[in-house]
């Protein structure tokens, strides 16, 4: 006898994560600043550069976050936008509605005299 969709799933749930296995922007802040200032430390803004670099850097957090204990049950999505620093202001904005008990999002903004750097990770827990 085959068993229905549902009656698969509900066998293989995982259930809701409680409030211990909610992502800690504490552990990713500082790991995001110290990649971003590893890696844009004394570099000046090159337009032919920084999309390379941005893709590199987002992909080095997402490696990073991942081998964090305790952070094994999220997927990130990491935007990383860099700009030249001409004294000009910059907002970044975005908005997740996923599950609020635990999911989130996390910013970390770098600037030397040459360049800006926005880094934002989402936070999905996968349950």
């Amino acid at each position: 006898m085959a068993t229905s969709t549902a009656a698969r799933y509900s066998q293989t749930a995982i259930p809701h994560p409680d409030l211990i296995h909610r992502f800690r922007t504490s552990c990713a802040r500082p790991l995001m600043g110290d990649i971003l200032r590893d890696e844009l430390g004394n570099r000046r803004y090159q337009v032919e550069e920084m999309a390379a670099a941005s893709k590199r850097i987002s992909e080095i957090i997402n490696k990073r976050l991942a081998k964090v204990p305790g952070l094994e049950g999220f997927k990130f999505i990491t935007n990383v936008s860099i700009f030249q620093n001409d004294g000009q202001g910059a907002r970044m904005f975005t908005s997740m509605v996923w599950d609020p008990d635990s999911d989130t999002a996390v910013q970390e903004i770098y600037t030397n005299e040459n360049i800006k750097c926005v880094a934002l990770v989402l936070a999905i827990c996968v349950y």
